[in-house]
């Protein structure tokens, strides 16, 4: 066997030892979808906040989530569940009928200064009628 080989097989080894499967956690934000509407279910403690867009514009928006808990409108109380209307969605009402949609989520996080700032943003595709 080559020596330089040995070196990597020795690395692989180590970071396999040390591996474990920590399982797969629960969804935070379950998404149902029929062909009316999109169902979002926050399964958490805290309010999630989210953002849904047409996957096609995910590449050309310029978004930020908003971090002021008083003035979002987009929260999601925990165990509680929203949905918004195919036909009452802003994309639609704008003329672009598009049923392939980016589902963004967030919480916020209260800084040390008092002022909350987003976690990690996560994100998740649906599809109308599927």
């Amino acid at each position: 066997m080559p020596r330089s080989v040995l070196p990597l097989l020795l690395c692989m080894f180590i970071l396999a030892a040390g591996c474990e499967d920590l399982g797969e956690a629960p969804a935070a934000l379950y998404t149902k979808v029929d062909a009316q509407r999109v169902y979002l279910t926050n399964t958490t403690d805290d309010i999630l906040y989210y953002f849904i867009v047409p996957t096609e514009w995910v590449p050309i928006i310029d978004w930020a989530p908003n971090c002021d808990p008083i003035t979002a409108t987009n929260g999601i109380l925990p165990g509680n569940t929203t949905s918004l209307s195919f036909e009452e969605s802003y994309w639609v009402k704008a003329g672009h009928h598009s049923s392939d949609l980016t589902v963004y989520w967030w919480g916020l996080v209260r800084r040390p200064d008092g002022a909350y700032t987003h976690d990690v943003i996560q994100s998740l595709r649906v599809r109308f009628g599927s």
